[in-house]
């Protein structure tokens, strides 16, 4: 008796779990379905990563990697998802900075712009608040080109030889490699002889700095051969004239007296 018991209550479960399956799996997926819609539309509050955009002057640029910021934003939570694939942008303005300055920066919750199309989202704090920054100073001068161009047996031409168009080019860079930067050299060739230049580029990587224009256009100076006097031209006269002789003074040595 306990036996059959037994076995009706195991029938009488599984039935309850297996029939109409269809129904019961399309009526729990329904109810999910409300379940995520009424929660996507409760107010919830999370951490999103923020965009964030140094504004430099011309002459100071970023030296290494922006650090990272997270905003605390507090909106519907199908809002918030959308922060995710766009995140929220930052800009903020760097002050005067000297080279190899660390420049502190505040960060400030309404300066952050949420993108368009989001709903009634608010930004309520910044992580961190300040970051540190480390700029570098940029200058710009002209200087003189400098060639580097060698013959193929390893001889390297006077800069005489070549006429270099143009001679100078601005350079723009760190303020104490452009100070320090005597002249820009060409890239490094090996010319055959009788081998047209042309335009040969500058040498900007090895210096650290970008010029303007990147390469100029190298002529080979052509020299004049000297022209050696024809064997039969007429020789100049020699000079046959007489010079008068300097007159030679008088014996002023006094007269011997005779012998007695």
């Amino acid at each position: 008796m306990a036996g059959r018991a037994r076995n009706r209550v195991v029938a009488a479960l599984a039935e309850a779990f297996t029939a109409r399956l269809r129904y019961k799996a399309a009526a729990l997926f329904f109810a999910l379905v409300l379940w995520v819609a009424a929660s996507a539309g409760e107010p919830a509050a999370r951490y999103v990563d923020v965009h964030l955009v140094p504004v430099v002057d011309d002459d100071v640029r970023l030296v290494g990697a922006v650090p990272r910021v997270r905003a605390l934003v507090v909106g519907p939570s199908r809002e918030l998802l959308k922060l995710y694939a766009s995140p929220p942008v930052l800009r903020r303005g760097v002050g005067d900075a000297s080279e190899g300055d660390s420049v502190l920066v505040e960060l400030r919750p309404a300066d952050v712009d949420l993108p368009s199309g989001i709903g009634p989202i608010a930004v309520r704090d910044l992580r961190p608040r300040t970051i540190v920054l480390r700029v570098e100073a940029l200058a710009a001068r002209r200087v003189p080109v400098r060639v580097a161009v060698r013959a193929a047996d390893g001889v390297l031409p006077p800069e005489s030889d070549f006429i270099v168009e143009p001679d100078t080019v601005l350079v723009r860079g760190p303020r104490r490699v452009v100070n320090g930067l005597a002249s820009l050299a060409t890239v490094s060739r090996v010319v055959a002889p009788g081998e047209a230049l042309g335009e040969v580029p500058l040498d900007t990587a090895a210096a650290g700095v970008r010029a303007t224009p990147s390469r100029v256009r190298l002529l080979v100076r052509t020299r004049p051969a000297a022209t050696p006097a024809p064997a039969d031209s007429p020789r100049a006269p020699a000079d046959t004239t007489q010079r008068p002789r300097a007159a030679t003074p008088p014996d002023s040595t006094p007269p011997t007296a005779g012998r007695r």
